[in-house]
């Protein structure tokens, strides 16, 4: 009786669970070598025609190697770059908290190392994102196997999963509130220029254009000044300065500006102090993102905290109440509250 071909079994049909014993009789190899890749990808006792033959069918079999259980680990796709921003720190933090305290155990990969020993051996609990270009091709396939969610994404840009990111608009709403409370009724804007691979800055500036709608700001176009991200921290300072020039030359002025970030609140410090001007007394201002350099300002920054802290710990808590993979597109969005800090920069006016 002739032999039977293994490669009609290696083609079995999708979404088949298959045990290590039923690979290695598809691929005509020893269950040891596909027990040793399952854990090692990127073994150097298995040759690379084997590993890719395994990787292949195990793809066409995605349930495959997971052992029909959900495992204890939450593994975190993160840019190792980025670590060094304070509200990536905070977000990688707050999971870390709440992971700790829910049993989890936390593992964190880069989005472009190899991460096959994750969709192979390692069973999951879930996937979190800490940025949606963080959904490489690789995380793509991971995603098919678990749960996953993105943490901060832009409101309206595409995300992978679930997503979840604190609710900016409140913030400018709260900060717009905050100067009317205080006696100002023109206020302006100084923002980013919008750039179609970064929704980021238009919707802030959306965001400021409707809250002050909602607040019944009469918004003069005039006092939004946008400006090209593209020369650093020398050409922001120089926008800025540019637009506090012209403010100053004014006869009817805004006299309050909330910016786009701490980091442009630092640049609008600088160019006042260049010229002469004085915040809050002259000059009342808002930032946004309250990162830790705000405490340090002269005076110290009122600003919008998006609680990345927080966003992070309630990531963990969806994450782990979610059940199965999700399809990528569209996913649920979830916002995370915040709250306006408000410090030494915003002076109350006279009636």
């Amino acid at each position: 009786m002739p032999k039977k071909s293994s490669r009609g079994k290696e083609s079995g049909g999708a979404g088949r669970r298959l045990t290590q014993k039923a690979i290695a009789q598809a691929l005509g190899v020893s269950p040891s070598v596909v027990s040793l890749v399952m854990r090692d990808p990127g073994t150097r006792r298995a040759s690379e025609a084997t590993k890719q033959r395994i990787a292949a069918l195990l793809r066409r079999n995605p349930g495959s190697g997971r052992h029909g259980r959900v495992g204890d680990t939450l593994l975190v796709i993160n840019r190792p770059e980025r670590d060094v921003y304070y509200y990536q720190s905070a977000m990688l933090f707050g999971i870390q908290s709440r992971a700790g305290e829910v049993g989890l155990k936390l593992q964190i990969a880069s989005p472009d190392q190899d991460l096959r020993v994750y969709l192979f051996g390692v069973p999951l609990r879930g996937l979190l994102l800490t940025a949606p270009d963080a959904a490489t091709e690789q995380v793509r396939g991971l995603a098919k196997t678990t749960s996953v969610l993105t943490l901060n994404p832009q409101e309206h840009g595409t995300f992978l999963g679930d997503a979840v990111f604190p609710d900016y608009y409140a913030g400018m709403s709260a900060s717009v509130a905050h100067l009317l409370e205080n006696g100002h009724r023109r206020i302006g804007y100084i923002g980013e220029l919008p750039q179609a691979a970064d929704s980021r800055a238009r919707e802030r500036l959306r965001d400021f254009r409707e809250a002050c709608d909602a607040h019944r700001v009469a918004l003069d176009e005039a006092d939004v000044h946008l400006y090209a991200h593209d020369a650093g921290d020398a050409g922001d300072r120089a926008a800025v300065e540019a637009v506090l020039s012209a403010w100053r030359m004014k006869k009817r002025r805004p006299t309050a500006f909330v910016v786009y970030n701490d980091n442009l609140a630092v640049k609008f410090y600088q160019g006042a102090r260049a010229l002469g001007i004085k915040v809050p007394e002259e000059v009342s201002l808002v930032g946004f993102d309250n990162e830790p350099l705000c405490e340090h300002l002269q005076p110290k920054l009122t600003s919008v905290s998006p609680e990345f802290f927080e966003l992070g710990r309630m990531a963990v808590d969806l994450l782990v109440a979610k059940e199965g993979p999700r399809r990528e597109s569209p996913g649920r969005k979830m916002i995370c509250p915040v709250r306006l800090v408000v410090r030494g920069s915003v002076a109350r006016l006279n009636a």
